[in-house]
């Protein structure tokens, strides 16, 4: 029953959103995926595994892909921090593919309450690029509300994250997500979303729609 459940608001999500991205798209239509292993060490430590595969030009070229891993500490209900390390590659428009490694703090806030959750997610990290090396400061912050009819399994959020790059003096991008998370088997949660990435190019502001799935494993 429940897989039906969630089949049924997936498929109601993606035959929203899909008419919206053919309309709205003004440059490209993306889809990522994310996937994350989580493996609880001690109470408050946990060892974290992420990837993520970026498929542009309506979903057909895989063009970005990367992996991260790092140590996580979780002292209470309201506070996460992590450091972690990324390698990525990116295939190029023209010219040379980019490497870059990726060295960053993160500390995550939280405001939980009985029907919702607050977050606030700040990244700074260290971008050594085969191009330019530079610093970019991230801010995220989420809204999570669990449906009651689901008993609190199925979690709708809204997020918006702003970026600041010294390679450019300014905002460079910003990406503005909604979608939902639920369990589907012990240990294991599965995300569905929407995002509007916004970069800016010169005065000007590129746009790109992403469907998203993310797979998270918990242990």
């Amino acid at each position: 029953m429940k897989k039906k459940i969630l089949s049924g608001i997936a498929v109601i999500l993606i035959s929203v959103l899909m008419p919206t991205v053919s309309g709205w798209a003004r440059d490209d239509f993306q889809y990522w995926h994310e996937f994350s292993l989580r493996k609880k060490v001690t109470p408050q430590w946990a060892a974290m595994f992420r990837s993520e595969q970026w498929l542009r030009d309506d979903a057909q070229d895989l063009y970005l892909a990367n992996v991260s891993a790092g140590p996580v500490w979780t002292p209470g209900r309201f506070a996460e921090a992590g450091f972690f390390y990324r390698y990525q590659y990116q295939e190029a428009p023209a010219g040379d593919d980019l490497q870059e490694n990726r060295y960053y703090p993160e500390l995550t806030l939280k405001l939980p309450r009985k029907r919702f959750t607050l977050s606030a997610r700040s990244r700074l990290e260290y971008r050594d690029r085969s191009v330019r090396d530079s610093w970019r400061y991230r801010q995220q912050f989420k809204l999570a509300v669990p449906l009651a009819a689901f008993r609190h399994k199925v979690t709708p959020f809204v997020s918006d994250e702003i970026f600041a790059d010294t390679a450019s003096d300014t905002l460079s991008q910003n990406r503005f997500s909604a979608g939902f998370s639920a369990p589907v088997l012990p240990h294991t949660e599965i995300r569905i979303f929407y995002l509007l990435k916004s970069d800016r190019q010169g005065g000007d502001w590129n746009e790109s729609q992403v469907l998203g799935t993310g797979l998270d494993l918990l242990f």
